[in-house]
């Protein structure tokens, strides 16, 4: 499961949502904010003013990376942790645990940004 999210949830939303997840929520936000604004990011906003800090292209980079770790780990290629470099000297580690052969073997994985 690769969480998006778009908009900032109400807090008795959130703790339904990690209460069925058995978990705290851990997702890429595409949310757009600044005073009296609460939407989902697009391309066309400008980062200057989102108070997130969120650019958008930097969050579909982190989109695209994810799904193409998550595809080689069901694949069997990847099977050891990758630290992908991302802009401004962050980095995202994305740690997966699996075993080569069949989907049977594939233990759960951790995506961590």
């Amino acid at each position: 499961m690769l969480p998006i999210k778009i908009h900032v949830l109400h807090p008795e939303d959130k703790s339904l949502l990690e209460r069925e997840l058995g978990g705290v929520l851990r997702a890429v936000e595409f949310i757009y904010k600044e005073p009296g604004v609460n939407k989902p990011l697009t391309a066309d906003d400008d980062e200057k003013k989102n108070l997130n800090g969120k650019k958008y292209r930097i969050q579909i980079n982190k989109v695209s990376n994810a799904i193409d770790e998550v595809i080689r780990t069901l694949m069997g290629v990847l099977t050891t942790p990758v630290d992908r470099k991302i802009p401004h000297g962050q980095s995202s580690t994305i740690t997966y645990i699996t075993k080569a052969g069949s989907l049977d073997h594939i233990q759960p994985a951790m995506i961590a940004f």
